[in-house]
């Protein structure tokens, strides 16, 4: 009778260990940090004919070698974006434009190196450490 019980417990032990390593757990707090996160993606550098970028207050730069492009495009796809409401905000910004071989554009804003608006003027937020190197991007650019 013992060598019963003895085997009763093992088996029962054995399935609860296997139980236990078979639990799914969530972890809401990631999950719910990373779906706000939004990139905006221009795809085809190549289609990129041009980039005009106005900072207010400030003087109009145009970008139109492809290391320029790809500089900018790049930087503007590297953006990690959370869902912002539109704000009243003061500071430095840019209206950045892309125009595409097909005659098309698209317009994005970078304001007060929080804030990116994209072509269909939904806002998003960004951090200071990402806006910040777009200052440096623009600096770098000749004056048109």
């Amino acid at each position: 009778m013992n060598n019963k019980k003895i085997l009763f417990l093992c088996v029962l032990i054995s399935s609860l260990i296997m139980l236990n390593g078979c639990s799914v757990t969530k972890n809401t707090s990631s999950i719910a940090s990373t779906e706000n996160i939004i990139k905006m993606q221009i795809s085809n550098i190549a289609n990129v004919t041009k980039i005009e970028i106005k900072a207010y207050p400030g003087r109009l730069k145009i970008a139109q070698s492809k290391k320029e492009i790809t500089e900018i495009i790049n930087y503007i796809n590297s953006l990690d974006l959370k869902k912002a409401t539109k704000t009243r905000v003061s500071g430095m910004g840019y209206v950045i434009t892309v125009y595409f071989k097909d005659n098309t554009s698209k317009k994005y804003e970078h304001i007060g190196n929080i804030y990116f608006v994209d072509s269909e003027k939904k806002w998003y937020k960004m951090t200071y450490k990402q806006a910040e190197k777009f200052e440096g991007i623009y600096n770098s650019l000749g004056e048109k």
